[in-house]
């Protein structure tokens, strides 16, 4: 059967980090389907060694085309259906409070690895439960928000008056029909 799933044993990671991050809503993959995804990174050696043996791609950052160090070793996890996520008392969250998350969260992270047939076979992990413990607000960083030479402001010689309406032409009275 090409769909066949076999579910193996819930893992749980403790305070990972995570990038490139989607739980408040899906993102469109290339296929066209949407997923919760994220990169559960800076995983340690016991982790990654442990997800390695399950089957899992755990990739290294300083190891790819583009490298980035510092995501360390990570795992790269999907979901069609949302995930549970839980505030750092380990209390869930509604859809509408979940924030967007940015690169650094710490977060304590649930998976469902399950091998299967698809695609020529193999392991994968479903995200079930994403537990925030610091969250990393997306947007600017702190960097931006406290250095005044990162701030925009208004350029005086750049900025001339402008009209309303401003009449370039006038051939008559225009056709407003």
């Amino acid at each position: 059967m090409a769909n066949n799933i076999e579910r193996l044993p819930k893992v749980m990671l403790r305070e990972v980090e995570l990038y490139w991050t989607w739980l408040a809503e899906p993102r469109q993959q290339q296929d066209g389907k949407y997923k919760y995804e994220s990169e559960l990174c800076n995983l340690s050696k016991e982790q990654a060694k442990a997800l390695h043996e399950i089957g899992l791609k755990v990739h290294k950052g300083k190891d790819l085309k583009k490298p980035q160090p510092e995501k360390g070793n990570f795992l790269k996890v999907k979901t069609q259906v949302q995930p549970k996520v839980l505030d750092e008392h380990a209390e869930e969250m509604k859809a509408d409070d979940i924030p967007r998350i940015g690169n650094g969260t710490k977060a304590s992270v649930l998976i469902t690895p399950f091998n299967h047939e698809m695609n020529g076979g193999g392991t994968s992990s479903w995200l079930e439960k994403v537990q925030i413990l610091e969250l990393v607000p997306l947007g600017l960083g702190s960097e931006e928000e406290d250095d005044p030479d990162l701030q925009f402001k208004a350029e005086d010689k750049y900025i001339k008056e402008k009209k309303a309406v401003e009449v370039v032409g006038d051939d008559g009275d225009p056709d407003w029909d």
